[in-house]
C-alpha cells in the first residue's frame, strides 16, 4: 500500500481522502489543516493515523506522495517543500498564483526527478474523455471553432457563501482560477496551444460577510469570459458565471471541418458528421469502470468527482510502481494553463495578448 498524506480538508474529505480509501492500492496516512479543529475531524473520520496544521510535520511522517489541495497562494511553498524531500506531488488547480511560481514548481519537481500531476481530474469524466477520443481519431476532422458556456448559482447568495480565501485575489480566488482552469486544459487538448486571448472578468457579488459578520470588500472574479486563438488556426468562446441566480448545465460544442460534438452537463455527448443530423453517441462502459474493477454508480451517494479523480489517482500510482513518467497531467500541464490565466488577466486591461 502506497501512503499518502493530505494537506487541506475541503474538497480533500469530499473527493481525495474517499478516492485514496477506496483505491486498492493507496491509503491516507495524515492530514493537515489550517484550523486543527478540522484536521481533528478529518481524522476522525476517515480513522487517520495522524493530524496536525504544520505541513512540515506532515511531510515528517514521510509518505511516498502528499496531494495539496489548500488554498491557492500556498500550492508553491507546499509543492517546493515536499520536492526538497523527494516526495511526490499531486496538487490542485490552479497551480499557482502566477506563471513565475508555476515555472519555478515545475522546474524543481523535474530536478529532482519526482512525479508530479495537476488535479485536471475533469479530463477523466466519461463524457469528456469519450470527446477527446473521437477527436484524436477524426470524427470530426480539425477542429475549427469551440464554444463554451456554464451558469451555475452557487456564488449568488452573499449570505449563503460568505468571504473567505476565494473571495481574494491575493489568496488565488476566484472563477477564472478555478473553472478555466479546467477548461483551458480541455481546449489545448481537443485544440492545441493557445497563441492568445482576449477577455473580460467581473465580480457580480461584490461584498460578504466573513465569519465573525463583518461586511467585506470580494476582489475576485466571479464571473469571466474570454476568446482564444490557437496556433492551429482555431478559436474558442468562455462563457461563465458563478453568481447568477439559475443554473443552466454545461455546454460545450466543438466544430470541426468532417462534424460536430455537443457535451451536454457533462452527462449527454450528441454528435454527428458533416450532412447528418445531430445524435446521441454511446460512452463505453469501459470509461465509466473505476480501478478495482467497480463501476462509477457503485460510489453511490459520494461527491461526483470521486470517479474521475480516482482514475487519475490510478495512472499516477501505476506510474510510482513502475517508475516510469505519469500517464496524465503534469506540472508542465499547469503550467501551459497558467500561462493562459495570466494572458486573460492581462488582457482584460490590454486587449488581446500573447500566451
Amino acid at each position: 500500500m502506497l501512503k499518502f498524506a493530505v494537506a487541506g480538508t475541503g474538497f480533500a474529505t469530499k473527493v481525495i481522502v474517499p478516492a485514496l480509501v477506496r483505491h486498492p492500492k493507496t491509503m491516507p496516512v495524515a492530514i493537515s489543516s489550517g484550523r486543527m479543529a478540522r484536521a481533528e475531524a478529518a481524522a476522525r473520520e476517515f480513522d487517520l493515523d495522524f493530524h496536525t496544521t504544520s505541513f512540515d510535520d506532515l511531510l515528517d511522517r514521510d509518505p511516498d506522495a502528499v496531494i495539496i489541495t489548500t488554498p491557492t497562494d500556498l500550492h508553491h511553498p507546499m509543492a517546493l517543500a515536499a520536492i526538497q524531500r523527494g516526495i511526490h506531488v499531486i496538487c490542485e488547480k490552479p497551480m499557482a498564483l502566477d506563471v513565475r511560481q508555476a515555472e519555478e514548481m515545475w522546474r524543481a519537481a523535474v530536478d529532482a526527478g519526482i512525479l508530479h500531476a495537476i488535479d485536471f481530474e475533469f479530463r477523466y469524466l466519461p463524457v469528456r474523455a469519450r470527446m477527446t477520443e473521437l477527436i484524436d481519431e477524426g470524427f470530426i476532422g480539425d477542429v475549427t471553432f469551440v464554444s463554451l458556456a456554464g451558469f451555475t448559482s452557487g456564488r449568488a447568495d452573499p449570505v449563503g457563501m460568505p468571504w473567505n480565501w476565494w473571495s481574494s485575489v491575493a489568496r488565488g480566488g476566484g472563477a477564472l482560477g478555478a473553472s478555466a482552469s479546467h477548461f483551458s486544459d480541455a481546449l489545448m487538448g481537443w485544440c492545441g496551444p493557445i497563441e492568445e486571448v482576449m477577455g473580460g472578468l467581473t465580480t457580480v457579488v461584490g461584498e460578504r460577510r466573513d465569519g465573525s459578520g463583518k461586511l467585506r470588500t470580494v476582489d475576485s472574479d466571479d464571473s469571466y469570459a474570454f476568446s482564444a486563438r490557437f496556433a492551429s488556426g482555431a478559436m474558442a468562446n468562455v462563457l461563465y458565471s458563478s453568481a447568477v441566480q439559475h443554473t443552466r448545465p454545461l455546454e460545450v460544442a466543438v466544430y470541426g471541418t468532417g462534424g460536430t460534438l455537443i457535451n451536454s452537463g457533462d452527462r449527454e455527448l450528441l454528435g454527428g458528421v458533416k450532412g447528418e443530423e445531430l445524435a446521441p453517441l454511446e460512452i463505453p462502459d469501459r470509461l465509466r469502470r473505476l480501478p478495482d474493477g467497480s463501476h462509477e454508480d457503485d460510489i453511490g451517494e459520494g461527491y461526483w468527482l470521486e470517479a474521475p479523480f480516482l482514475r487519475l489517482l490510478d495512472r499516477f500510482v501505476s506510474a510510482i510502481e513502475s517508475g516510469e513518467e505519469f500517464d496524465g497531467p503534469t506540472f508542465e500541464d499547469g503550467l501551459r494553463v497558467q500561462r493562459v490565466l495570466d494572458a486573460v488577466r492581462a488582457s482584460h486591461a490590454s486587449g488581446w495578448t500573447k500566451v
